[in-house]
């Protein structure tokens, strides 16, 4: 546009509030004021701000205000129904399956050694026969019986009654994990975040956001009188007496909440308590949507509401304003703001999947379970194939002594006693081929 230009920062950090004693801050204080010659930033043009100062062509329009908390975002896992209990239950859980398993084995050893009339029917519990019981047991099947002593059936009723509880507290577990992933934080309007007590809030200090909530609870204040008035003063024939106060005070009831909590300074500090407290910031949608391109926890919460477009800030009569509104309808005509919006409000973020599960249990949450039902059934198929391979190679060994034997016999010469035979024959019990002499 052909003129130079100093840029620095407004003195007191704000956009512009309307001061009782009828002075404004921020930078519509100082144009108006003539301390700048322009204000330049995401300035909302209201009609009270328009008494002191003027407005460019918008910039940017439609830009009001939402909530912004924070959104934890939970991505598919494979292993998912791991995480239903903490690593140290998991470990307790195996140690006493080990546990178990060993002292089942002990019992029923020393019962054996001690009580056992040693018929064919009874047998020996290995430690991997106690150890395939427990895990039988786990999954509710039934493992093969046994002939077990009173104490050893003790032993297993009481790890009996520990599977029902712990497969119980599992399954509950699973369930409300995956019940707690699906569910969002309900707050979609400013009446959810004034219903609820969990998350503190409050908006931006000199902003267009802090005139909108004391203007609409002076607006509810003067409804208020109103209705009082017309209660308290009115005739019997007057129909408008009602004892129920029949507007509401949400606005007077959030901009409470606010002063309680107290102002937020500055953008970047309303931001960062939303990252780490529990907190929820009304702050303007670009800034937010912008915020959001940074931080992929950050959720824009509800309808967007007083809704006011973008523009410069002009003093009065201001000859800059005509060629301003010239270069911003141009602008506006041709691409050039849609690619600065498409820069720094991109559609698509480089952020994490979320796991949704509304519509159904999603198939990636399973693959933890399907991979280790394919690695047990591999594993079952491999020790298969060894057991065949060496089943194979010791009846292959038995199968070359008896021929080398039995020819090596064939070939004897038995014309007399004096001469010695020779030959191969297999010593039952072993893998091995012995000469006879």
């Amino acid at each position: 546009m052909g003129f130079t230009y100093i840029a620095r920062e407004v003195r007191d950090g704000q956009y512009g509030v309307l001061l009782p004693n009828g002075t404004w801050t921020g930078i519509i204080g100082e144009v108006s004021q003539g301390y700048a010659d322009l204000g330049v930033g995401p300035i909302s043009t209201t009609a009270e701000r328009e008494t002191v100062i003027d407005f460019t062509a918008p910039y940017y329009d439609y830009a009001g205000l939402q909530i912004l908390i924070y959104h934890s975002i939970t991505p598919t896992s494979m292993f998912g129904f791991v995480e239903t209990f903490d690593g140290y239950v998991w470990l307790v859980w195996m140690a006493f399956l080990v546990v178990t398993s060993t002292l089942l084995f002990v019992f029923h050893f020393l019962t054996y050694k001690v009580f056992s009339t040693k018929t064919k029917e009874e047998k020996l519990m290995s430690l991997s026969d106690a150890l395939w019981f427990v895990m039988a047991s786990i999954s509710l099947q039934g493992p093969d019986r046994y002939r077990i002593s009173f104490s050893s059936r003790v032993l297993v009723i009481g790890f009996w009654f520990f599977c029902q509880i712990m497969l119980a507290t599992y399954t509950a577990n699973m369930a409300a994990f995956m019940t707690s992933k699906r569910l969002s934080f309900d707050i979609k309007s400013l009446a959810d975040l004034n219903d609820q007590n969990t998350l503190a809030y409050s908006a931006l200090s000199g902003s267009a956001s802090e005139t909108y909530f004391r203007r609409m609870t002076a607006i509810e204040d003067r409804f208020f009188e109103v209705w009082r008035n017309m209660s308290y003063s009115s005739t019997e024939s007057n129909d408008l007496t009602v004892w129920d106060y029949p507007l509401n005070d949400l606005y007077t009831r959030i901009f409470k909440e606010i002063n309680k909590t107290g102002f937020i300074t500055t953008s970047a500090e309303g931001v960062q308590r939303v990252l780490n407290e529990r907190f929820a910031f009304i702050h303007e949608t670009p800034m937010i949507k912008y915020e959001q391109t940074k931080h992929c926890n950050l959720e824009a919460a509800g309808e967007i509401f007083s809704s006011k477009p973008y523009a410069f800030v002009l003093p009065e009569n201001s000859p800059l304003k005509k060629n301003f509104n010239s270069k911003i309808l141009g602008f506006q005509s041709g691409t050039f703001l849609n690619t600065l919006k498409e820069k720094w409000w991109p559609d698509t973020l480089n952020c994490e999947t979320e796991d949704d599960s509304t519509a159904g249990l999603p198939l990636n949450n399973l693959l933890g379970v399907i991979i280790m039902t394919s690695v047990g059934c591999a594993l079952g198929i491999i020790i298969l194939a060894l057991e065949i391979y060496f089943y194979r190679r010791t009846k292959h060994k038995l199968q070359v002594c008896f021929t080398i034997s039995f020819s090596f016999k064939s070939f004897v010469p038995l014309q007399n006693d004096l001469i010695p035979r020779f030959g191969f024959a297999f010593f039952p019990g072993s893998y091995a081929c012995g000469l006879l002499i």
